[in-house]
């Protein structure tokens, strides 16, 4: 495992947010 800087971690939520309605919930 690597660990995610904060923008990747953004990153990643809004690929799953662009994927998924509820994605915006996730926090």
């Amino acid at each position: 495992m690597f660990e995610l800087t904060g923008f990747q971690r953004d990153l990643l939520y809004v690929i799953a947010g662009a994927e998924r309605p509820s994605g915006q919930e996730i926090k």
